[in-house]
């Protein structure tokens, strides 16, 4: 009876084990091809955009530079499918400028999805370049990005895509909230909150620095400021525009100032993202 036990269990562990050895290589029904049927339903999915970058730190978010796309596909591939279809199919990106030089180029793509409803899907593509890499002293516009895959590329024309680099503070603050996507409202304004952490004893207030004629961008306000339990300052504005815009993406630079009239940089996490 002890030797039929231990055959039993020496069985039952040989299967456990060949189950957990195997089943990471046991993918589940191929839908990249349906998915490559779709490409051509890839499509930019941004408007004016204005994106702050630090000159000096790579940590966390300081040099993403994000792009926007829509992607409608004939088929219920889920976000997963989408993700590792859109990593594994592009092996490249290349920004240009709009006088047509190449300025960056990397194989470091980083793909997210999000559904809005079975056959549509938002997609964010970020690319974070080292500092070595892309070094930029004053605004630089791009013109278009190309994606290679399969031995192809594909251009998207980007309609007024602006990036500036500043050295921004390392340790003593940090952007802890930022606003992700907002709407118009019908007087033409939008609202985003910005909130720092760190050491914010000395902090006077804050103000927003982009380009004067970014976006039909008039003025902004802070409409309140709130400070959290936890320690975070948070700043409500609301942005002024002259006439309508669309998907704008804005990532301004945040000047921290100070009671002893000095300031630095901060950059907030993710650009807003105005509808």
């Amino acid at each position: 009876m002890k030797t039929k036990i231990l055959i039993t269990i020496s069985i039952l562990v040989l299967v456990i084990i060949s189950v957990v050895v195997i089943s990471p290589i046991i993918k589940p029904e191929n839908t990249i091809p349906e998915l490559q049927s779709n490409l051509a339903e890839l499509q930019i999915d941004q408007g004016d955009t204005f994106i702050a970058i630090s000159s000096n730190d790579t940590d966390g978010y300081n040099r993403w530079i994000p792009f926007y796309f829509h992607l409608q596909t004939e088929s219920d591939d889920g976000i997963e499918a989408v993700e590792a279809f859109l990593n594994e199919t592009f092996t490249e990106a290349t920004l240009y400028s709009n006088s047509g030089d190449s300025l960056f180029t990397t194989e470091e793509l980083i793909w997210s999805a999000f559904r809005l409803d079975t056959n549509s899907y938002n997609l964010t593509l970020v690319i974070v370049p080292d500092l070595q890499d892309f070094v930029i002293d004053e605004l630089i516009q791009i013109d278009k990005i190309a994606l290679s895959f399969n031995n192809e590329t594909v251009e998207y024309m980007l309609p007024n895509y602006t990036i500036e680099a500043r050295d921004t503070i390392k340790d003593d603050l940090y952007v802890a909230v930022s606003t992700m996507e907002t709407e118009f409202q019908d007087n033409l304004i939008a609202r985003v909150n910005y909130g720092i952490m760190g050491n914010t004893t000395s902090v006077e207030s804050l103000e927003l620095d982009y380009p004067t004629d970014f976006a039909n961008i008039e003025k902004y306000e802070i409409d309140k400021i709130n400070e959290s339990a936890d320690g975070v300052k948070e700043y409500s504005m609301i942005i002024h525009f002259s006439a309508p815009n669309n998907k704008i993406v804005f990532r301004p630079f945040i000047k921290i100032l100070y009671s002893d009239n000095n300031y630095e940089w901060v950059i907030p996490t993710v650009p807003a993202y105005i509808n």
